[in-house]
C-alpha cells in the first residue's frame, strides 16, 4: 500500500508457512521470486524499503497473523537519511496505513 502524497508505503512479507519451495538453479521459494519482482517494480517506480544503517529493511510491525510490515518512502538519490521531523512524519504515515491493512 502506497500514500503517495505523504510519502510513505508499507509492504507487508508473505507467511513463510505459505510459500512453496522450488529446487531449480539455486531459486528459493515462490515468496522469495515474488519479493524480488516486487522490489524491482518499487524501484522502477521510485520506492525504497526504509532500512537501518547497514542497509536492512527496518521492521514497521509485526501483524496479527504474524506476517511482518516494512516501511517504503520515495528514493531521492540526494537524501541520504531523513530529518528527525521527516522520520516522525514518515512513522506517522505508515501507521495510518498499517492502520488499515491490519
Amino acid at each position: 500500500m502506497l500514500d503517495v502524497v505523504r510519502g510513505a508505503g508499507v509492504l507487508v512479507k508473505p507467511d513463510p508457512a505459505t510459500n512453496v519451495h522450488v529446487e531449480h538453479e539455486g531459486q528459493g521459494g515462490l515468496h522469495a521470486a515474488d519479493w524480488n519482482q516486487m522490489l524491482e517494480r518499487l524501484a522502477v517506480d521510485g520506492w525504497t524499503l526504509f532500512a537501518d544503517e547497514w542497509d536492512l529493511p527496518i521492521e514497521m510491525a509485526h501483524l496479527a497473523d504474524g506476517r511482518v510490515a516494512l516501511g517504503l518512502y520515495p528514493a531521492h538519490e540526494d537524501a541520504d537519511a531523513l530529518s528527525d521531523e521527516q522520520d516522525l512524519d514518515f512513522k506517522l504515515a505508515v501507521l495510518d496505513l498499517l492502520r488499515q491493512v491490519a
